[in-house]
C-alpha cells in the first residue's frame, strides 16, 4: 500500500514512517505536519491509506478527512489517538474513518491494522474487476491481457470506431486539479455526445488517462481540448501536462500509453499550456546545450561569503536561463542536477550538518523523475531554502578558503602539517593563505595550529589516562619535551601539573 502520514509531532511522524518502511512491505510516500499540508499532499499523491493524528494546528485530523471527502477523495483513513481522545476516535469511525491506532503505538498494532486495510483494498479491487475502466487500465498497464473482442465487448466499443488517448501528468499540478478535470470532462461529453469516454488515475505515476472512442475527429478533439481545457489556464500556476495520440484499435493501448509517457519528458522543455502531440515534439527547435557556469560561480561565491540573501536572486537567474533556451529535456535535467551537485559538494566541504540535511530531501531523485519545469525548480529551491535556513554553528569565518583550511587542520592536526603543505592542497600560494589567515582570524597559521593541538591535548589530559608522551604524539608533537615546553608557555603550567590540577578538583 501507498501511505501518507499526517502528524504534527515530528518524532511520532518519522518514527511511524521508519517502522512501516522497515517492518512491513508497504511504502510511506509522503508526510505532513498538519491538516492543511495533508489535504494538499493527499489530493496530489492519491495514497491508498492516510494515517492521521486528531489534534493538529491549522486543521485537525477530522476536519481534514471531512474536507477530503467533500473533494471526492476515496482514500482509506486511520486515526491516531491517545487515551484521552479514545471516545473521540471511536466517533470518527461513524464518519467514514476506517480504523484507529491507540498511542503508544506498537509494531504489532501497526502490522495488524495494515493487514486489515490491505484486505479491504483487495476486496474493493476484486469488486471493481470487470468494469470498463479497470479493464482498460489493466490493458494499458499490461497487468492483464485481453483479446480485442473481449475488451471491446466489456467497454461497448464497436467496429470502425476511432480511438484517442489523452494522458495527463499531474505531479506538478495543484492539489485540486484532478477533481476539477473530472468535472470538466462533462464538457467533452456534451460536445461529443456520441463518443464513449473512460477516465481513470494511475496513482503511482501521478497520471490521468482518458480514452475516447467513437466516430470522432482527432483534429476536433485537439482544438476543443486546447480551447476549453488549456487556454483558460494559460499563465496560471499548478497546471497539468497533457499529451494526445490517436490509435487504430484497442490492441495498440499499451504501446500508445508508452509513447505518450516518453513524450511527457518534453514538459521540461515546452510550456505546460501546449498539448504535446507528435508534431509539436518533432518541430521543437533544439538549441545546442550550454551550461551556465557563470551562474554556478555566482552561487558558489555567495555561499562561500555567507551572502545567503543573494542566493534566491541567482536561483531566479538560473531558472530564467534554462527556460528561455530550447534545450532537449535530458540537457535541462543535466543542468539542474549539475548545479545542485556543485552546491551540495561545496556545502559538504564547509558545513557537513547542512549537507546531511540536504541529502535527506532526496533532490537528485526528484529531479530525475520530474516531467515539468515547475518540479525541477521546486526541487532546487527546496535545497536553496534549506541552505538559507541553516544556522552556522561553527566559527564565524566568511572566507571559503579559510573554512577549507580549518577542515584540513581538523583532519590532519596530528600530522606534521605546514602552511606550505596546506596551500599546495588548496592550489594557492603560501603567501596568499598566510594573508587570509591573518585577515580573517587575526593570527597566523602556526599559532592557530598550535592552539588547536594544545586544546585537543587538554581534552585528552583531563578525559583519559594516557601517558603524556602518548598524548604529545597524538596531537602532532613527536618530541614530548618540546610538547611540555610549548604547553607551559601557553598555559603557565606543565601538562602533568594541568592533569593533577584537574584530578584534584
Amino acid at each position: 500500500m501507498r501511505i501518507v502520514i499526517v502528524e504534527d509531532e515530528i518524532k511520532i511522524r518519522e518514527g511511524m514512517s521508519k517502522l512501516i518502511e522497515k517492518h512491513t512491505r508497504h511504502q510511506v510516500i509522503g508526510e505532513a505536519k498538519n491538516g492543511e499540508e495533508g489535504i494538499e499532499l493527499i489530493l496530489r499523491l492519491k495514497p491508498d491509506l492516510v494515517i492521521t493524528d486528531i489534534r493538529m494546528p491549522l486543521i485537525d485530523g477530522l476536519e481534514m478527512l471531512t474536507k477530503l471527502q467533500e473533494l471526492g477523495s476515496k482514500t482509506h483513513s486511520v486515526i491516531l489517538s491517545g487515551y484521552s481522545e479514545f471516545e473521540y476516535a471511536k466517533k470518527a469511525i461513524h464518519i467514514g474513518v476506517s480504523d484507529y491506532l491507540l498511542k503508544p503505538i506498537t509494531l504489532e498494532d501497526v502490522q495488524e491494522l495494515l493487514e486489515k486495510i490491505e484486505k479491504k483494498l483487495l476486496e474493493e479491487q476484486i469488486a471493481l474487476k470487470g468494469t470498463p475502466q479497470s479493464c482498460i487500465r489493466d490493458a494499458i498497464l499490461g497487468s492483464m491481457e485481453y483479446d480485442e473482442e473481449t475488451l471491446n465487448y466489456i467497454c461497448g466499443f464497436r467496429d470502425k470506431m476511432s480511438y484517442i488517448m489523452l494522458l495527463g501528468y499531474i505531479g506538478g499540478a495543484k492539489a485540486t486539479y484532478s477533481s476539477e478535470y473530472i468535472e470538466k470532462t462533462q464538457l467533452l461529453h456534451k460536445r461529443f455526445p456520441n463518443a464513449i469516454f473512460y477516465t481513470f488515475h494511475v496513482e503511482a505515476t501521478k497520471e490521468i488517462v482518458t480514452l475516447i472512442a467513437g466516430e470522432i475527429s482527432y483534429e476536433e478533439i485537439i482544438e476543443y481540448f486546447e480551447r476549453r481545457f488549456l487556454l483558460p489556464m494559460k499563465g496560471k500556476e499548478g497546471q497539468a501536462l497533457w499529451s494526445i495520440e490517436p490509435l487504430r484499435n484497442t490492441k495498440e493501448l499499451p504501446q500508445t500509453y508508452k509513447r505518450l509517457r516518453n513524450r511527457m519528458r518534453y514538459g521540461l522543455s515546452i510550456d505546460n499550456n501546449i498539448l504535446l502531440t507528435q508534431e509539436v515534439v518533432q518541430h521543437y527547435p533544439k538549441k545546442e546545450y550550454r551550461y551556465p557556469i557563470e551562474i554556478e560561480n555566482k552561487i558558489r561565491t555567495n555561499i562561500c561569503n555567507g551572502a545567503h540573501e543573494k542566493l534566491e536572486e541567482c536561483e531566479k537567474e538560473f531558472f530564467a536561463f534554462m527556460n528561455k533556451n530550447s534545450y532537449e529535456p535530458s540537457c535541462i535535467v543535466d543542468g539542474y542536477m549539475r548545479l545542485y551537485t556543485a552546491t551540495a559538494n561545496l556545502l559538504q566541504e564547509i558545513d557537513t550538518k547542512a549537507y546531511e540535511a540536504l541529502r535527506n530531501i532526496n533532490t537528485l531523485n526528484l529531479m530525475g523523475e520530474a516531467k515539468t519545469r515547475t518540479e525541477l525548480e521546486k526541487a532546487y529551491s527546496a535545497a536553496i531554502q534549506l541552505l538559507m535556513n541553516t544556522k552556522e554553528k561553527r566559527e564565524d569565518i566568511r572566507n571559503y578558503t579559510i573554512k577549507r583550511t580549518i577542515n584540513y587542520i581538523r583532519d590532519h592536526f596530528n600530522e606534521g602539517i605546514t602552511l606550505e603543505e596546506v596551500a599546495l592542497k588548496l592550489n594557492i600560494t603560501p603567501e596568499y593563505l598566510s594573508t587570509l589567515f591573518n585577515k580573517e582570524l587575526g593570527m597566523n597559521f602556526s599559532i592557530f595550529l598550535k592552539d588547536f593541538r594544545l586544546s585537543h591535548a587538554k581534552r585528552l589530559l583531563s578525559g583519559t589516562d594516557r601517558k603524556i608522551y602518548e598524548i604529545a604524539s597524538e596531537v602532532g608533537y613527536s618530541d614530548s619535551k618540546y610538547f611540555n615546553r610549548v604547553f607551559k608557555e601557553k598555559y603557565g603550567i606543565s601538562p602533568g601539573e594541568f592533569r593533577q590540577q584537574f584530578i584534584s578538583k
